[in-house]
C-alpha cells in the first residue's frame, strides 16, 4: 500500500496529536512496510505509534516451544484484544498478498 494512500487512511480517521495508536499487523517481516507506513503516518499527526506485530512463521514457532505458564492472564492483559472504556477502534485493514496470505493491520486509539 503506498504511503501517501495510508497518510490520507490515518488523517480520515481521525487521529489526533497526543493520543496514542496501537497498530496491530498481522503478517510476516517481509510484508512490514505497510506497518512501517502506517506507524510514520500516525507520528505525522503528532499521536504516538505503538506497533504489535504477529508473524505465523514466529507464532508457529513461538508456540511450539511455550509452555503453558507463558500465556495467563497477565499476558492477555496487556493487549486490548477488544476495546475498553475511553478506547475507540478506528480502522481495520486486510490485504491478501501474492501467495493469497492475508495482511492485517489495525488501529486501535487508545486515547489522550
Amino acid at each position: 500500500m503506498d504511503r501517501k494512500i495510508v497518510s490520507k487512511i490515518v488523517k480520515a480517521s481521525g487521529v489526533s496529536s497526543g493520543e496514542m495508536i496501537l497498530i496491530h499487523f498481522w503478517g510476516e517481516d517481509a510484508d512490514k512496510e505497510i506497518a512501517n507506513n502506517f506507524m510514520t503516518a500516525v507520528a505525522e499527526t503528532g499521536a504516538t505509534p505503538v506497533l504489535l506485530q504477529q508473524s505465523r512463521s514466529v507464532n508457529r514457532d513461538i508456540f511450539l516451544t511455550a509452555k503453558e505458564s507463558c500465556y495467563n492472564e497477565q499476558y492477555f492483559d496487556l493487549f486490548p484484544w477488544r476495546t475498553k472504556p475511553g478506547e475507540q477502534f478506528i480502522l481495520k485493514l486486510s490485504t491478501l498478498t501474492a501467495q493469497n496470505t492475508s495482511r492485517f493491520c489495525c488501529i486501535l486509539r487508545t486515547g489522550r
